[in-house]
């Protein structure tokens, strides 16, 4: 499989998880859904599965409906890190790098005095 497709197919992926997560919180039924953004309740469990994409248009009423930006759509929530996780590689990264200075600083004043 080229990149292209797996860009789509990982962006329908994204973007059909969402859907259903951010209606979900949102209190709707695919039923409801459908209702308020004029579709039906078959055309939400589609977007929901990953068997269809939607247009722009509805799209456009899916961010509305469902209170959202069109890029919450897209965002891949799964491969967010904990803040504690980020913590903790933040501060393995500054000693990591304080270690390199160190050693850095240590190999280059021997040579200029």
């Amino acid at each position: 499989m080229d990149t292209e497709n797996k860009l789509k197919e990982e962006s329908s992926r994204i973007l059909s998880r969402n859907i259903k997560t951010f209606r979900e919180k949102a209190g709707y039924s695919q039923a409801q859904l459908a209702e308020k953004i004029d579709a039906s309740t078959n055309h939400i469990y589609q977007l929901e599965s990953g068997v269809r994409f939607p247009s722009a248009s509805m799209l456009d009423k899916l961010v509305k409906a469902l209170n959202v930006e069109v890029y919450e759509l897209f965002f891949d929530y799964d491969k967010l890190v904990p803040v504690t996780e980020r913590t903790k590689i933040v501060k393995q990264l500054c000693e990591t790098f304080d270690a390199l200075l160190s050693q850095c600083i240590e190999n280059t004043l021997p040579k200029i005095s």
